[in-house]
């Protein structure tokens, strides 16, 4: 199979005696024209493929970016809470109902490390 299947299709013989009678092919103007036209607009899509293309990684790029601070920042949380927790001296406990809504350090601790271990997915 040719690699050239249009202009294939179009080609003409053409005689002339400057080839001593073996006869040339030849593509009309029209058909090399429009050939080029579509190449060159093919090249321009190529280019522009480029471009969203690098504009896309430098995107992705800055999302990652944006993504490890994240991340870092939520680590950086966690230990400052585990640190709290190890740090915490006395559980006042007294009279606690274990409600919602309690404010002993016993329950407030508790809902930490359930907060801890739920975004860890424990």
């Amino acid at each position: 199979m040719s690699k050239t299947p249009r202009t294939d299709a179009a080609e003409v013989a053409m005689y002339d005696d400057c080839f001593a009678g073996a006869p040339q092919k030849v593509v009309p103007a029209k058909i090399a024209r429009q050939l080029e036209t579509e190449l060159a607009d093919a090249r321009a899509e190529i280019e522009r493929l480029k471009l969203v293309s690098q504009n896309q990684e430098t995107v992705i790029a800055a999302q990652r970016r944006s993504a490890k601070a994240k991340n870092e920042l939520i680590e950086q949380m966690r230990e400052a809470l585990e640190l709290m927790l190890e740090g915490a001296m006395h559980d006042f406990h007294y009279a606690c109902q274990h409600r919602d809504n309690c404010l002993c350090w016993g329950c407030q601790k508790a809902r930490i490390k359930a907060a801890i271990a739920a975004e860890r997915g424990e």
